[in-house]
């Protein structure tokens, strides 16, 4: 079993990495360490959702996103996931949770340095997460037999990975299970909220972003 169990995030500088000549349509984006704070709506917010928005700006790592009810004082809030679509909804949904199914409306988010605010469906990874997609997942291509394959996934807040498979659909159907077992262990260890709103917007499901195989 191949899967990443990473939670959080930092932010930005986005690249993409050609890692070989052998890489097929590599999506994968590694993010730097810097992030930018983007208010999307100038709403009237209570104290304490004041106070919620300032602590969220200061402290929560990308992909982040911060939702109120302006009606009951409600607000939720995610950070640390792989995707700002994602983030941004499922901060949303945990809003209306805590809202008792109230309509929530999302305020700010939490990006990367150089993702445009308007983006709204970047995706990517830290400084950290590429220092260790190349001392993890690409000494384990270098070393597999000639002719094989292996692929690379993303989830909501879990990557996984396979090598060594005979052909390109085995290594992405390993790759995406590995993956869906890291968002499962990530889930547990989520407020019931988060893993409500995760499951809400169907985000168990990862997806392959990378395939290395023979040139």
């Amino acid at each position: 079993m191949k899967p990443f169990r990473f939670l959080t995030l930092a932010s930005c500088l986005a690249t993409m990495l050609a890692t070989t000549s052998h890489a097929q349509s590599p999506e994968i984006n590694f993010l730097g360490a810097d992030k930018q704070i983007v208010r999307y709506q100038d709403l009237a917010l209570t104290e304490t959702q004041q106070s919620k928005l300032k602590k969220f700006s200061r402290d929560i790592e990308y992909f982040g996103g911060f939702a109120v009810n302006t009606e009951n004082g409600a607000w939720g809030y995610t950070t640390g996931f792989f995707s700002q679509e994602l983030a941004e909804q499922a901060a949303v949904k945990i809003c209306e949770g805590n809202a008792r199914g109230r309509p929530c409306t999302l305020v700010a988010a939490v990006l990367p340095a150089t993702v445009a605010p308007g983006t709204r469906n970047a995706f990517g990874f830290n400084k950290y997460k590429e220092e260790d997609y190349k001392s993890e997942f690409l000494p384990e291509v270098k070393r597999q037999k000639s002719g094989r394959y292996a692929a690379f996934a993303i989830g909501s807040r879990a990557l996984g990975y396979d090598t060594n498979a005979k052909s390109a659909d085995v290594a992405k159907l390993k790759a995406r299970r590995n993956c869906e077992k890291a968002e499962a262990w990530n889930r547990k260890k989520s407020e019931i909220s988060v893993r409500n709103a995760i499951s809400a917007l169907d985000g168990r499901k990862c997806r392959v972003i990378e395939v290395i195989g023979p040139s």
